[in-house]
């Protein structure tokens, strides 16, 4: 009896000198806080005796729902090694990866909220070298019903092309260049909030590249975990004046 109680406080003493825990709390924006009352995540961390490599991560929603389970060669450079796993606030998988020295490395997985397999992808180094989508009734499909950013419609150049009109305030003081136009993609499909993020050219064309933009059609909504949700997007608009071009070319002669 003696001799099992030396071996169990022996075993205790080692797990305690081989790993200690942390618990750090942080935002929305997965930003440290102090703010326990604030906090969205909770992350518990094992961290292992130096001759351990391998040190869990386990990350908690603040309602002690499981986030993540990771592990990782250097926790202070984030560097994963080993399997990942993504939970939901409700509890489900939402995604497994496996890593090598923070690569992707193996198959990924990513679920809908129902548990069916929503995408299946295999990477080799961290390249992504094949994919297959499903739908949440698990048939094949050809597009990500899971995770996706808004795409525009095919013909969106062609719109832009036809509607754009140069200002002739801008002709006349041969103003050209390019206008980055940003704008929310609705969950509809909508454009909304267009806007121009420095204006710069001035002569109106920024305001023309606005009201070109807003005339695009519906684009195909940015999908998360299943679900529509908004999408900021950016297009350029170029204004390029012909005569002025010509005018630059005959004068290298």
């Amino acid at each position: 009896m003696k001799h099992l109680l030396t071996i169990a406080t022996f075993l205790l003493f080692r797990t305690a000198y081989a790993q200690h825990t942390e618990i750090r709390y942080y935002d929305i924006y997965h930003k440290e806080t102090s703010d326990t009352a604030s906090a969205v995540y909770r992350k518990k961390t094992v961290c292992h005796s130096p001759s351990n490599d391998n040190t869990g991560t386990l990350s908690y929603f603040t309602n002690d729902t499981l986030t993540t389970i990771a592990h990782s060669n250097d926790l202070e450079r984030k560097i994963w090694h080993g399997k990942v796993t993504r939970y939901r606030r409700a509890g489900t998988i939402l995604e497994v990866l496996n890593y090598e020295n923070d690569k992707k490395e193996g198959a990924s997985l990513q679920y809908f909220a129902n548990g069916v397999l929503a995408v299946q992808g295999f990477y080799v180094n961290d390249s992504l070298m094949s994919e297959r989508f499903y739908t949440p009734e698990g048939r094949d499909t050809t597009e990500n019903l899971h995770t996706r950013k808004a795409t525009p419609p095919p013909d969106y150049k062609d719109v832009i092309a036809q509607h754009l009109q140069y200002p002739q305030k801008a002709k006349s003081r041969n103003r050209q260049g390019r206008v980055m136009v940003s704008f929310v993609v609705e969950k509809d499909g909508t454009v909304s909030n267009v806007k121009v993020e420095e204006y710069k050219l001035g002569a109106g064309l920024e305001e023309e590249a606005i009201r070109v933009v807003s005339l695009l059609p519906h684009f195909k909504p940015a999908l998360l975990d299943g679900s529509p949700v908004r999408y900021r997007f950016r297009i350029p608009i170029d204004f390029k004046l012909e005569g002025h071009k010509k005018k630059a070319n005959k004068n290298r002669h």
